[in-house]
């Protein structure tokens, strides 16, 4: 009999977490999209509309989101927090060039990561692959990665060091 209790109590345990750890859930919560957006130069990796049931999704769920329906090749920080590879676009560093994902909220740049900014119905999410490179002086350089460069490419699957 204990048995039985205890494996009815974790059967109720996993029912109530688990739609708690996605951006799907089979309560009333209505559905809100959000227009994905991921660009590296001139290449657009994913363009779509993600639809979510959480309620006060953050971007980050849009992302886990994205990656569990199209299956999307996109890594996630170990902490979270932020992307870490979308594609054959990692961040890294190579020669003294910092390349990193950054993504603007309705086209503006958001006061926090992407596990804490929480996204409304019709919002739009736009990660593009930047650069950044210290000149000395405490200055830097920075602007969106060129598809020209060839940095990173299908053949080497990340870069051409």
């Amino acid at each position: 009999m204990k048995v039985k209790s205890i494996i009815i109590i974790c059967l109720a345990v996993v029912l109530l977490i688990v739609p708690l750890s996605s951006c799907t859930t089979t309560d009333n919560t209505p559905k809100i999209k959000v227009n994905l957006k991921m660009t590296a130069g001139d290449e657009v990796l994913y363009d779509t509309v993600i639809e979510c049931e959480k309620a006060e999704p953050t971007v980050m769920d849009v992302i886990k989101a994205a990656i569990d329906y199209y299956e999307a090749d996109i890594t996630i920080s170990e902490d979270g927090k932020y992307l870490s590879k979308v594609d054959i676009y990692p961040d890294t560093e190579i020669d003294g060039v910092l390349y990193f994902w950054a993504y603007t909220l309705n086209g503006e740049e958001p006061k926090g990561s992407a596990d804490t900014i929480v996204v409304t119905d019709g919002a739009t999410i736009d990660y593009q692959f930047n650069w950044t490179k210290s000149i000395g002086g405490g200055e830097a350089e920075s602007g969106l990665y060129d598809s020209d460069s060839n940095v990173f490419t299908e053949d080497n699957g990340e870069n051409e060091d």
